[in-house]
């Protein structure tokens, strides 16, 4: 299998006058930023003449979605769902179904990500609308993103047949980039829920081994590929793995490794809670002393406001937030305060104040998350498997 970046640098180099070079360049340039190879996408871009970018709609279109794979070098930063917006503004008001759904499925991915479960819902139903243009890379999008919210939800045997699905795309196209992100959002989630049935003292729905060895794979891919960024933020999730294994003294090398290396990820739900899994590895080695100098108290956000009542949920549309706080990041405060919990009983420290009622607020925030997504996730679900290929 020739890799898509082979046949993307053979388009490139056959391309003739100026609009097809710059095309070729913002295909190019999409691909590498999808890589994490922001430095070469960056350069291909510069390349583009300024004559040629308006040279059509489709052409800044093309342009304007390697400006939104950029971006999405930190997903969180608003401009780069502004940058898919008007993407998909220009695509549709020019009837360019294709490049609309492209648009549309990352946007959806994108506000996932984010917890913005109205605004995913919204470009789900843009998506399904179209989804007989969809070319069969935003196919592959959407199955990432069914895989990732249904592994999200808890739901492994849905998520399982969509990561192949992913996996089947990657066999046809040789999409280096599908790959790696398949790879890191498995892990990642796996994980993801190891710590929060480990926060609720639940046991373990997988195998601690087995979430390590995703974990790895996704690392030593994402090295083979040259995705630097990506590798770091697995280095993360490794480490948090190795904490649940009990080998704090190579989890704390990881983070201390890592965490430098991704200051835009301190904002991401993933990330934020980073410094105190550093803390809680210094306090299980009995580095106790330096376990105290990284201790800060940390304010608890009240999590006692209502939830939306089950019969409204599924019934937003567009890009509100009247949903935005049902999560608001309660899974990883749930983990956050067992492990501030673990420390400040170690330490000498007082507990958070008001404990039981904020974890339960947390939970009842999160439990009103997974029955959103789970709407979400099953629309996208059931409209991609009736769409015709």
């Amino acid at each position: 299998m020739i890799s898509l970046e082979h046949r993307l640098r053979a388009a490139l180099a056959q391309a003739g006058d100026d609009r097809q070079q710059a095309r070729a360049r913002a295909d190019l340039a999409a691909f590498l930023a999808r890589m994490g190879r922001y430095p070469e996408a960056e350069r291909e871009l510069q390349q583009v003449p300024e004559s040629a970018r308006w040279g059509s709609a489709e052409l800044a279109a093309a342009l304007l979605f390697a400006e939104a794979m950029m971006a999405l070098r930190d997903e969180f930063n608003l401009g780069a769902l502004d940058r898919l917006r008007r993407g998909h503004a220009i695509a549709s008001a020019a009837r360019l179904p294709a490049a609309a759904v492209d648009f549309a499925s990352w946007a959806a991915h994108a506000e996932f990500n984010q917890d913005r479960l109205d605004g995913m819902a919204h470009w789900v139903r843009q998506c399904l609308d179209l989804i007989t243009s969809a070319t069969p890379t935003a196919r592959a999008r959407l199955a990432l993103t069914c895989a990732t919210a249904w592994l999200a939800t808890g739901h492994r045997p849905h998520a399982d047949l969509w990561f192949g699905r992913v996996r089947a795309h990657v066999a046809r196209t040789g999409d280096e980039a599908f790959m790696a992100a398949a790879l890191y959002n498995r892990a990642a989630y796996g994980v993801w829920l190891a710590r929060l049935e480990w926060a609720e003292g639940r046991a373990f729905s997988v195998p601690l081994t087995h979430l390590h060895m995703e974990i790895e794979s996704a690392e030593h891919y994402a090295a083979a590929t040259g995705n630097e960024g990506a590798r770091q933020l697995q280095r993360l999730w490794k480490a948090r793995v190795l904490l649940l294994m009990g080998r704090p003294a190579e989890a704390l090398e990881l983070l201390d490794a890592a965490l430098p290396s991704l200051p835009e990820a301190r904002h991401s739900p993933f990330a934020q809670y980073a410094d105190t899994d550093r803390l809680q590895a210094l306090v299980e080695l009995g580095r106790l002393d330096e376990a105290q100098a990284a201790w800060s108290a940390g304010e608890l956000p009240d999590l006692d406001a209502a939830v939306p009542p089950k019969g409204s949920l599924g019934e937003h549309d567009g890009d509100t937030d009247s949903l935005e706080p049902v999560q608001a990041g309660a899974d990883g405060l749930r983990v956050w305060m067992h492990q501030r919990m673990g420390a400040a009983l170690a330490l000498g420290q007082p507990a958070p104040p008001d404990t039981a009622r904020r974890i339960e607020g947390a939970r009842r925030r999160h439990q009103a998350y997974v029955q959103r997504l789970s709407a979400v996730v099953e629309r996208l679900h059931q409209g991609l498997l009736s769409a015709p290929e």
